[in-house]
């Protein structure tokens, strides 16, 4: 089943690697757009980036931020939220 995520942004906390990954790529066909964070290996946030096509690489920001960081996670809320609303 297909939806239409155009233009929604979704937030995938651990979202460069396995499952995170998998669901990151599915809302990026569906055409949302992405936030995805990642702890610590940015190597797999780039090599992400560099296996999306590039409408679908345009909709993805991948940031380094961990999920047990209740302040940063907090700080990365707010700045979506001002974003995008």
């Amino acid at each position: 089943m297909s939806m239409n995520m155009n233009e929604n942004v979704i937030l995938v906390t651990g979202g460069t690697k396995g499952i995170g990954k998998a669901i990151t790529l599915e809302f990026l066909r569906q055409g949302a757009i992405v936030i995805s964070t990642f702890g610590s290996d940015h190597a797999a946030a780039e090599q992400l980036k560099l296996s999306l096509i590039p409408e679908m690489a345009g909709r993805l920001m991948t940031i380094q931020c961990s999920a047990s960081d209740y302040d940063a996670t907090s700080q990365l809320c707010r700045s979506i939220e001002t974003k995008w609303g």
